[in-house]
């Protein structure tokens, strides 16, 4: 049985070496808890002690909440350890998760297709990987004048200015993609670091982040 072991509570650790057959995989960064998701039939996880690199603790939350297998924390699981390690699941088929991607399409001007092209990549990456688990997609808009994004969907608010000025509003979904569409006159307004913490901040969220952007 193959446990993930996101926590520092060593009783743990001495727990599960007393079990046969169980393969604990000790993960505390949340890259490295995102690669062990799919072969993984039990997870063990404190949330405080994780360390966001490179992803969102939040992120790997909502994954987890969606993988086949129970998880507890270390209080659950030493409270009662027969309990989780009895109702075994199936071993898992190996595969791999794809890796975390930021990647942008841009020209020299408008016109040449490179928002079709950026949230075409993302709805063919979030229709490909939900078969196995869905993992979350952005297309983010760095442009200047009307936003192409908003006028490509027919729907596209609330817009940047509003995400970043309003942390609790989430991003339109459009079949499964957020999306931030550009608003220059409002986003040029707020402070550049601003700006820059809530587009990384995004990106920790996202496994692949699509970027439409004007050069430069």
């Amino acid at each position: 049985m193959k446990v993930l072991v996101a926590t520092k509570a060593p009783q743990v650790f001495e727990k599960l070496s007393a079990v046969p057959d169980v393969e604990p995989i000790v993960a505390i960064d949340t890259g490295r808890i995102y690669e062990a998701l799919p072969s993984t039939q039990l997870a063990i996880v404190d949330y405080p002690d994780l360390v966001a690199q490179p992803f969102s603790v939040e992120l790997i939350r909502k994954l987890l909440a969606e993988a086949r297998f129970q998880q507890c924390s270390s209080d659950e699981f030493l409270s009662s350890p027969e309990t989780f390690l009895s109702s075994r699941v199936p071993a898992r088929r190996a595969y791999k998760l794809p890796g975390k991607r930021t990647i942008a399409f841009t020209s020299y001007s408008g016109g040449t297709g490179k928002t079709s092209f950026a949230l075409a990549t993302a709805l063919h990456f979030v229709n490909q990987t939900q078969r196995r688990l869905q993992l979350p997609a952005a297309v983010f808009e760095f442009t200047y004048g009307e936003s192409a994004l908003g006028t490509l969907v027919g729907e596209a608010r609330p817009a940047l200015s509003e995400l970043i000025s309003q942390p609790e509003i989430e991003p339109y979904r459009f079949n499964g993609v957020s999306l931030y569409p550009m608003d220059y006159d409002n986003v040029k307004l707020l402070p550049r670091e601003r700006v820059e913490r809530y587009f990384r901040e995004q990106v920790a969220q996202h496994v692949l982040t699509v970027i439409d952007t004007i050069w430069p």
